[in-house]
Protein backbone atom coordinates (compact mmCIF):
# COMPACT_ATOMS: atom_id res chain seq x y z
CA UNK A 1 0.00 0.00 0.00
CA UNK A 2 1.52 3.43 -1.37
CA UNK A 3 1.16 6.08 1.17
CA UNK A 4 0.88 9.48 -0.26
CA UNK A 5 3.20 12.28 0.58
CA UNK A 6 1.39 14.59 2.77
CA UNK A 7 0.44 11.21 5.15
CA UNK A 8 4.21 10.68 5.19
CA UNK A 9 5.01 14.39 6.00
CA UNK A 10 2.29 14.05 8.97
CA UNK A 11 3.90 10.82 9.87
CA UNK A 12 7.47 12.21 9.71
CA UNK A 13 6.14 15.36 12.31
CA UNK A 14 4.76 12.90 14.72
CA UNK A 15 7.78 11.31 14.28
CA UNK A 16 9.81 14.14 15.04
CA UNK A 17 7.34 15.63 17.98
CA UNK A 18 7.70 12.08 20.14
CA UNK A 19 11.65 12.33 19.72
CA UNK A 20 11.31 15.82 21.28
CA UNK A 21 9.48 15.21 23.95
CA UNK A 22 11.36 12.09 24.60
CA UNK A 23 14.66 14.16 24.49
CA UNK A 24 13.68 16.98 25.74
CA UNK A 25 10.94 16.38 28.57
CA UNK A 26 13.85 15.03 31.30
CA UNK A 27 16.02 18.25 30.74
CA UNK A 28 12.98 20.71 31.08
CA UNK A 29 11.83 18.48 34.08
CA UNK A 30 15.83 18.61 35.55
CA UNK A 31 15.86 22.14 35.73
CA UNK A 32 13.00 22.72 36.97
CA UNK A 33 13.21 20.56 40.14
CA UNK A 34 17.05 22.03 40.60
CA UNK A 35 14.64 25.49 40.05
CA UNK A 36 12.42 24.00 42.76
CA UNK A 37 15.00 22.86 45.31
CA UNK A 38 16.62 26.11 45.01
CA UNK A 39 13.78 28.45 45.47
CA UNK A 40 13.48 26.11 48.68
CA UNK A 41 16.59 25.86 50.00
CA UNK A 42 16.82 29.94 50.16
CA UNK A 43 13.38 30.03 51.30
CA UNK A 44 12.75 31.84 54.95
CA UNK A 45 10.78 28.97 56.57
CA UNK A 46 13.99 26.45 55.74
CA UNK A 47 16.53 28.47 56.58
CA UNK A 48 14.80 29.48 60.21
CA UNK A 49 14.47 25.85 60.95
CA UNK A 50 17.78 24.74 59.83
CA UNK A 51 19.08 27.63 62.59
CA UNK A 52 16.79 26.53 65.15
CA UNK A 53 18.03 22.73 64.46
CA UNK A 54 21.51 23.59 64.82
CA UNK A 55 21.01 25.75 67.70
CA UNK A 56 18.97 23.68 69.76
CA UNK A 57 20.46 22.62 73.19
CA UNK A 58 22.25 19.45 73.07
CA UNK A 59 20.09 16.72 74.61
CA UNK A 60 21.66 13.55 74.32
CA UNK A 61 18.92 11.00 76.07
CA UNK A 62 16.80 10.99 72.98
CA UNK A 63 15.62 10.04 69.82
CA UNK A 64 15.77 11.67 67.15
CA UNK A 65 13.27 12.30 63.96
CA UNK A 66 14.64 13.40 60.88
CA UNK A 67 12.99 14.27 57.62
CA UNK A 68 10.35 15.84 55.73
CA UNK A 69 6.51 17.20 56.16
CA UNK A 70 5.69 13.27 56.93
CA UNK A 71 8.28 13.77 59.99
CA UNK A 72 7.17 17.68 61.23
CA UNK A 73 3.72 17.07 61.36
CA UNK A 74 4.75 14.12 63.33
CA UNK A 75 5.34 16.32 66.21
CA UNK A 76 1.61 16.99 67.75
CA UNK A 77 0.93 13.50 67.84
CA UNK A 78 3.81 13.28 70.25
CA UNK A 79 4.36 14.64 73.85
CA UNK A 80 7.49 13.08 74.75
CA UNK A 81 10.27 15.74 75.40
CA UNK A 82 12.89 12.69 75.18
CA UNK A 83 11.84 12.46 71.38
CA UNK A 84 12.91 15.54 69.11
CA UNK A 85 12.04 16.47 65.61
CA UNK A 86 13.84 17.50 63.09
CA UNK A 87 11.56 17.34 60.10
CA UNK A 88 11.25 20.42 57.68
CA UNK A 89 8.05 20.05 55.65
CA UNK A 90 9.09 19.79 51.63
CA UNK A 91 12.48 19.02 52.36
CA UNK A 92 14.66 16.72 50.60
CA UNK A 93 17.17 14.04 50.57
CA UNK A 94 19.72 16.78 49.30
CA UNK A 95 18.57 18.86 52.45
CA UNK A 96 19.08 16.33 55.04
CA UNK A 97 22.69 16.47 53.84
CA UNK A 98 22.71 20.75 54.02
CA UNK A 99 21.32 20.35 57.54
CA UNK A 100 23.07 17.23 58.70
CA UNK A 101 25.23 18.30 61.70
CA UNK A 102 22.46 19.33 63.59
CA UNK A 103 22.07 15.95 64.23
CA UNK A 104 25.49 15.18 64.82
CA UNK A 105 25.22 17.48 67.50
CA UNK A 106 22.68 16.02 69.61
CA UNK A 107 24.48 12.58 69.50
CA UNK A 108 21.45 10.80 70.17
CA UNK A 109 20.41 7.65 70.96
CA UNK A 110 18.41 6.77 68.28
CA UNK A 111 17.61 8.26 64.80
CA UNK A 112 15.08 7.66 62.61
CA UNK A 113 14.96 9.03 59.03
CA UNK A 114 12.54 9.25 56.38
CA UNK A 115 12.56 11.11 53.37
CA UNK A 116 12.25 11.33 49.85
CA UNK A 117 8.98 11.66 48.31
CA UNK A 118 9.35 15.43 47.36
CA UNK A 119 12.42 14.01 45.53
CA UNK A 120 10.44 11.79 43.45
CA UNK A 121 7.29 14.49 43.49
CA UNK A 122 9.88 16.40 41.40
CA UNK A 123 11.35 13.71 39.32
CA UNK A 124 14.74 13.64 40.86
CA UNK A 125 15.73 9.91 39.59
CA UNK A 126 16.11 7.13 42.81
CA UNK A 127 19.88 6.96 42.05
CA UNK A 128 20.19 10.55 43.17
CA UNK A 129 18.22 9.95 46.05
CA UNK A 130 19.92 6.63 46.91
CA UNK A 131 22.99 8.43 46.55
CA UNK A 132 22.13 11.46 49.00
CA UNK A 133 20.67 9.01 51.40
CA UNK A 134 23.93 6.76 51.46
CA UNK A 135 25.82 10.02 52.41
CA UNK A 136 23.65 11.23 55.00
CA UNK A 137 23.79 7.53 56.43
CA UNK A 138 27.72 7.31 56.21
CA UNK A 139 28.05 10.58 57.82
CA UNK A 140 25.63 9.57 61.09
CA UNK A 141 27.92 6.06 61.07
CA UNK A 142 30.85 8.03 61.35
CA UNK A 143 30.09 11.02 63.30
CA UNK A 144 27.43 9.53 65.55
CA UNK A 145 28.83 6.37 66.32
CA UNK A 146 27.26 5.37 69.54
CA UNK A 147 23.60 6.18 67.95
CA UNK A 148 21.67 3.43 66.47
CA UNK A 149 19.91 4.79 63.00
CA UNK A 150 16.98 3.46 61.57
CA UNK A 151 15.55 3.78 57.66
CA UNK A 152 11.66 4.18 57.49
CA UNK A 153 10.38 3.42 53.98
CA UNK A 154 8.79 6.10 51.90
CA UNK A 155 5.04 5.68 51.95
CA UNK A 156 2.87 5.29 49.15
CA UNK A 157 0.80 8.14 47.34
CA UNK A 158 -2.67 8.95 46.15
CA UNK A 159 -4.52 11.38 43.72
CA UNK A 160 -1.30 12.71 42.86
CA UNK A 161 -1.89 13.60 39.13
CA UNK A 162 -0.49 15.42 36.68
CA UNK A 163 0.21 16.07 32.85
CA UNK A 164 3.32 13.37 33.12
CA UNK A 165 2.80 11.48 36.38
CA UNK A 166 0.29 9.60 38.50
CA UNK A 167 0.00 8.21 41.77
CA UNK A 168 0.35 4.55 40.48
CA UNK A 169 4.03 5.51 38.69
CA UNK A 170 4.90 7.51 41.57
CA UNK A 171 4.25 4.51 43.68
CA UNK A 172 6.63 2.39 41.73
CA UNK A 173 9.01 5.00 42.32
CA UNK A 174 8.47 4.88 45.77
CA UNK A 175 8.64 1.25 45.99
CA UNK A 176 12.02 0.92 43.78
CA UNK A 177 13.58 3.43 46.07
CA UNK A 178 12.07 1.17 49.52
CA UNK A 179 13.57 -1.65 47.69
CA UNK A 180 17.28 -0.03 47.43
CA UNK A 181 16.86 1.76 50.35
CA UNK A 182 16.42 -1.58 52.37
CA UNK A 183 19.41 -3.59 50.88
CA UNK A 184 21.67 -0.57 51.58
CA UNK A 185 20.69 -0.71 54.93
CA UNK A 186 21.61 -4.77 54.76
CA UNK A 187 25.06 -3.99 53.63
CA UNK A 188 25.79 -0.65 56.40
CA UNK A 189 24.04 -2.84 59.09
CA UNK A 190 21.51 -0.40 59.57
CA UNK A 191 17.84 -1.24 60.87
CA UNK A 192 15.01 -0.68 57.81
CA UNK A 193 11.41 -0.30 59.16
CA UNK A 194 9.13 -1.12 56.00
CA UNK A 195 5.84 0.62 56.68
CA UNK A 196 5.32 0.86 52.83
CA UNK A 197 3.13 -2.25 53.03
CA UNK A 198 0.89 -1.50 55.73
CA UNK A 199 -0.46 1.84 54.03
CA UNK A 200 -1.12 0.25 50.95
CA UNK A 201 -4.80 -0.28 50.19
CA UNK A 202 -6.18 -3.08 47.07
CA UNK A 203 -5.08 -0.69 44.47
CA UNK A 204 -1.40 -0.40 45.73
CA UNK A 205 -2.24 3.23 46.77
CA UNK A 206 -2.05 5.18 50.02
CA UNK A 207 -4.91 4.07 52.03
CA UNK A 208 -8.14 7.20 51.84
CA UNK A 209 -8.81 6.71 55.44
CA UNK A 210 -5.02 7.46 56.61
CA UNK A 211 -4.44 10.21 54.28
CA UNK A 212 -5.42 14.01 54.02
CA UNK A 213 -4.31 14.81 50.68
CA UNK A 214 -3.27 11.86 48.75
CA UNK A 215 0.28 12.30 50.56
CA UNK A 216 0.02 13.72 54.17
CA UNK A 217 -1.51 11.50 56.98
CA UNK A 218 -4.54 11.82 59.28
CA UNK A 219 -4.60 11.03 62.59
CA UNK A 220 -5.36 7.46 61.79
CA UNK A 221 -2.63 7.29 59.78
CA UNK A 222 0.27 8.59 62.44
CA UNK A 223 -1.18 6.30 64.76
CA UNK A 224 -0.68 3.44 62.57
CA UNK A 225 2.72 4.50 62.37
CA UNK A 226 3.23 5.48 66.08
CA UNK A 227 2.29 1.33 66.77
CA UNK A 228 5.30 0.61 64.31
CA UNK A 229 7.64 3.00 65.56
CA UNK A 230 6.90 2.18 68.78
CA UNK A 231 8.72 -1.45 68.76
CA UNK A 232 11.56 -0.02 67.86
CA UNK A 233 11.95 3.19 69.63
CA UNK A 234 13.11 3.42 73.20
CA UNK A 235 11.18 6.28 74.59
CA UNK A 236 6.77 6.31 75.02
CA UNK A 237 5.12 7.58 72.28
CA UNK A 238 2.59 8.66 74.27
Amino acid sequence: MKISKSKRNKLMLVLMLLILIVVFVPIIQHYKSKTVMNLYFSSERWSKLKLRYNNYPVHTDCALLFGDSMTENFEKHISNSHILNFGISGDFSSGLIQRIHSVVKQQPKQIFIMIGINDLIEKVPVSTIKKNYVTVLSQLQKECPESEIFVQSTLPTRGINSLFSSSTNTNKKVSELNILMKMICKELNISFIDLYPLFLDHHSLLRKELSLDGIHLTKQGYDLWKSELQKHIKFSLD
